[in-house]
C-alpha cells in the first residue's frame, strides 16, 4: 500500500475515533444500542481484542478517546440491555465449547484441523 492510502486510512481510523468518543459522551444510558429497549438497568459491555468490532457490530464503541488509561484505548463499549447481553454471552459460550471440543484433535498453530489445511 502505497503511503498516502496509509495516510488516508489513518485519518479515518481517527475521524471515527473521535466520532466515537462523542457519541459515548452523549448516550443515553437507559437505551439498549443494539435492540432499542428503553428503561432503567442497562449493562456496559467493554471488549478489547486486536481486531476492530465495529466490523462485526457497527454499535461498538472505541474508546480510544475516552478515558486516558493506555489499556482503555484498546477498548471497544456496548450499553446493552440483559436480553441482548445474555444473547451475546451465550454466543460466545457457544463458540467457546466448540472449540473446546477441538481439545484432542490435531490441530496447526491457528487452530486449524490440519487434515483441513493439507
Amino acid at each position: 500500500m502505497e503511503l498516502q492510502g496509509v495516510a488516508q486510512l489513518l485519518e479515518e481510523s481517527e475521524r471515527s475515533r473521535q466520532a466515537d468518543a462523542e457519541t459515548y459522551a452523549s448516550l443515553d444510558q437507559e437505551i439498549c444500542q443494539i435492540c432499542g429497549a428503553y428503561g432503567e438497568d442497562k449493562r456496559s459491555l467493554y471488549m478489547g481484542c486486536f481486531y476492530a468490532l465495529k466490523e462485526i457490530a457497527p454499535e461498538f464503541l472505541s474508546l480510544w478517546h475516552v478515558g486516558t488509561s493506555e489499556d482503555m484505548k484498546r477498548l471497544f463499549y456496548l450499553r446493552i440491555c440483559k436480553s441482548c447481553r445474555a444473547e451475546i454471552l451465550g454466543a460466545v459460550k457457544k463458540a467457546l465449547n466448540t472449540r473446546r471440543a477441538l481439545r484432542s484433535r490435531k490441530l496447526d498453530h491457528d487452530g486449524y484441523l490440519e487434515e483441513e489445511v493439507e
